[in-house]
């Protein structure tokens, strides 16, 4: 199914742990990486650290906020992570989107819901996730910068403890957030992933 991978994965990292600490007595905890990357037109993927990947469900659905509105819907399983959102956007008073977090504890199903604000005079946008910012109140909340030439914008957000998105120290998740593109193929998506983790591990070895 579509989270087994992540689920082995996630098993044998527990096992290496465990193993380590009894041949070694101590052992550094082992860390899973994934990379979801998502945008506005319902093409999402998650890339694991050994290079494989699935396809992310998406649609439409009614929204958490309005249930007479419906908002672009992204799901996929995990065990446990923070809800909350995530402001994007020029700087923390200059949102373009929102991300959403939503966890159904009772079928351990996260949603991430993609809303734009980047609608024409009509109140129409050229994008399934161009419904208008959500409706705010009592949520967890972190902003992520968008980089790129206007029309061709993303963010790049790895949540720490408490952040929305965490999912847990074990597991290390980095979002590739893409917005204002074209429609782009989800083998698209797959190696511009790959390249924002190559752009990173390249930076961090300079600053070393």
């Amino acid at each position: 199914m579509l989270m087994n991978a992540r689920r082995v994965a996630l098993a044998l990292v527990n096992a290496c742990a465990i193993f380590g600490l009894h041949i070694g007595g101590a052992a550094a905890q082992a860390v899973f990486s994934v990379t979801i990357t998502v945008d506005e037109h319902c093409h999402g993927t998650e890339t694991f650290s050994d290079g494989s990947s699935n396809h992310l469900d998406c649609s439409m659905q009614p929204d958490p906020t309005n249930a007479n509105l419906s908002a672009l819907t992204y799901t996929f399983i995990t065990e446990s992570m923070t809800t909350g959102d995530l402001n994007v956007g020029e700087g923390p008073q200059v949102l373009s989107d929102v991300i959403r977090f939503e966890f159904d504890r009772s079928k351990s199903l996260v949603s991430l819901v993609f809303y734009s604000g980047l609608l024409d005079s009509k109140g129409e946008g050229d994008a399934q996730a161009d419904t208008g910012l959500p409706l705010l109140g009592g949520l967890t909340f972190a902003f992520c910068p968008e980089v790129g030439a206007e029309g061709n914008n993303f963010c790049t957000y790895t949540p720490g403890p408490d952040q929305p998105g965490f999912e847990s120290p074990e597991v290390k998740v980095t979002y590739v957030l893409i917005s204002d593109s074209a429609i782009p193929e989800p083998g698209s998506l797959a190696l511009l992933a790959i390249g924002v983790g190559v752009l990173g591990l390249g930076r961090r070895r300079q600053k070393a």
